[in-house]
């Protein structure tokens, strides 16, 4: 999977490039559910998904061109374990592959969904800190990761992380048609196809995250040195396997939640971007959550699901809008509510140059 990927619109438009960041699974791929970012209006945007897109074609050949950035792990993981140590690393990497790859100067406009966010707006203070200009954030859901409840234990972490990769993973095998009891390279272990709900199965779960965590770019002695761990391109049980592309993808689960709950312990000093407007599409439908998330992390979960702002400070920034969008989390991009959440975006940029 390339790190940077075109997703929609004309590279040669005089619009503002929107460049969006990958969530907690380390794929941009999400952001291909979306309809065309520079249609015109649309009379009732309640009855619109994906499909109603399909006839935006002319549209999309000459709107604003759509970037989405995925995570290096899937082309070198050793360059995302060397600097996926912290999200300000992370960002000062990403800064750099958009600065090369895509739009080398300002005025910049970056997105991303859930953690996605929280990045952009790392990379939008690192920018203006090199004397480019950051028009616009965008967040769908994202949190403020001043707010992450940091793990009590290795255990929590193991747990946290194998939910969350269950929901990604059975996402996944729902849109690919595969089933995990049958395909040889989607062993059970892997890929759960119902929700995880004992301890006795967060324990056979996470067998495989344990590689993950000692695999740490805290732990010196992982035997984690090269991509070569990982295969080649022409490697078939490498990369271009299902099952190290899903190894992948838990193992940037675990180092991402790793990351999120290190943040608040690191003394980062308050993000402040007062040239930078932001707008947070805030999800209003609670998602159900696991019995075995211990009690104080299912309050902070509760307490910011009633948070308009998700724990950030309009101060921070030159201007704060919060729209709400009636969604889970985890289903901004599911079919059905993809095409809704389309038109929020195509709404928030109708007025960025």
């Amino acid at each position: 999977m390339e790190t940077v990927v075109h997703i929609q619109g004309n590279p040669r438009s005089p619009l503002t490039p929107l460049i969006l960041i990958h969530a907690i699974s380390g794929m941009a791929l999400p952001y291909f559910t979306l309809g065309s970012l520079s249609s015109s209006s649309y009379s009732n945007p309640s009855q619109h998904d994906h499909d109603d897109f399909e006839d935006d074609d002319e549209d999309e050949d000459q709107g604003r061109p759509v970037y989405g950035l995925s995570s290096p792990i899937f082309e070198s993981p050793s360059a995302f374990y060397r600097h996926g140590k912290s999200l300000p690393s992370l960002a000062r990497e990403y800064v750099n592959i958009i600065r090369r790859e895509i739009q080398p100067h300002g005025p910049y406009l970056l997105g991303g969904w859930s953690m996605g966010g929280m990045i952009t707006v790392e990379m939008a203070a690192i920018l203006t800190a090199q004397g480019e200009k950051v028009k616009h954030v965008l967040m769908i859901d994202s949190i403020n990761p001043a707010r992450f409840l940091p793990f009590q234990n290795v255990h929590e972490h193991l747990v946290l992380s194998t939910l969350t990769y269950n929901a990604i993973a059975s996402r996944i095998e729902a849109s690919s048609g595969m089933d995990a009891d049958t395909d040889p390279c989607m062993p059970n272990t892997m890929m759960p196809t119902s929700p995880i709900s004992t301890s006795s199965e967060i324990s056979e779960a996470s067998t495989m995250m344990t590689t993950s965590s000692s695999n740490s770019p805290d732990n010196s002695d992982s035997g984690f040195t090269s991509d070569s761990d990982y295969g080649d391109d022409d490697d078939d049980d490498g990369l271009d396997s299902m099952a190290s592309f899903m190894q992948l993808i838990r193992e940037h689960v675990s180092q991402g939640l790793r990351m999120l709950a290190a943040y608040p312990k690191c003394g980062h000093r308050p993000v402040y971007l007062p040239d930078t407007a932001v707008t947070l599409i805030k999800c209003t439908t609670v998602d159900s959550l696991s019995p075995l998330i211990r009690d104080e992390r299912r309050a902070f979960a509760s307490k910011t699901k009633l948070d308009p702002r998700n724990g950030w400070r309009p101060e921070q920034f030159k201007s704060f809008v919060s729209i709400p969008f009636a969604a889970t989390h985890d289903g901004c991009f599911d079919e059905g509510v993809s095409g809704k959440l389309t038109v929020i975006l195509k709404d928030v940029l109708r007025d960025i140059m």
